[in-house]
């Protein structure tokens, strides 16, 4: 695993979703020390409900590292960290309804997340 443990990034993960706004809610000071200064400030916009169950941890070629998690209403999201000794949230974003995490649909790149697979496209 580069730069953090499994295990930190996991906590990690944990406080930031225990942090993360509701709906009309501000950022917290705590919240912010934990995300990258490039942080997509859109993602605020997915409702997170807590963490039911971790599906996957892997580190992708582009680097960092990727959580996969389901949150306790049973939606799938995806938290990115940077790699490194600190490890801030990149981005975290729900699975597309349209690929379902693939990228692909109906044989194509799909147009709901721009191939991503995750959150939606610009």
């Amino acid at each position: 695993m580069t730069g953090l443990p499994k295990e930190e990034y996991l906590n990690l993960l944990d406080k930031i979703v225990r942090l993360w706004p509701k709906k009309g809610e501000e950022v917290s000071p705590a919240l912010q020390k934990l995300i990258a200064h490039d942080f997509d400030k859109q993602d605020f916009l997915s409702e997170v409900r807590g963490i039911r169950i971790i599906l996957q941890v892997d580190e992708p070629d582009t680097g960092g590292v990727n959580v996969d998690f389901q949150d306790e209403t049973g939606y799938e999201h995806r938290a990115h960290f940077t790699a490194g000794e600190t490890g801030s949230l990149q981005w975290l974003k729900f699975q597309c309804p349209g690929c379902f995490g693939t990228g692909i649909n109906n044989e194509e790149v799909c147009t709901l997340c721009d191939g991503l697979g995750w959150g939606a496209g610009r």
